[in-house]
């Protein structure tokens, strides 16, 4: 069960109910998705820098560092 899960991540068991009861998560959790789609966003992990920089799946250590570097160069 999806509550057994939450609680081996350490969510309470109260709260991760609440949380799948409640319309308005899943209101929230379908635009997040549909956000996500509309921005290319296809698989995860998925990580933006800046809004304008973006990684798809695992990634070394290097590219991360690369990417907020110059992420920062530019603020």
């Amino acid at each position: 069960m999806l509550t057994n899960i939450a609680v081996e991540f350490g969510f309470d068991r109260g709260d991760a109910l609440d949380g799948m009861n409640d319309d308005n998560e899943l209101v929230i959790t379908e635009q997040l998705a549909t956000d996500a789609a509309a921005q290319g966003i296809r698989s995860v992990p998925f990580f933006v820098f800046g809004e304008k920089y973006a990684l798809s799946g695992a990634q070394p250590a290097e590219v991360f560092e690369r990417a907020l570097a110059q992420t920062i160069d530019e603020l």
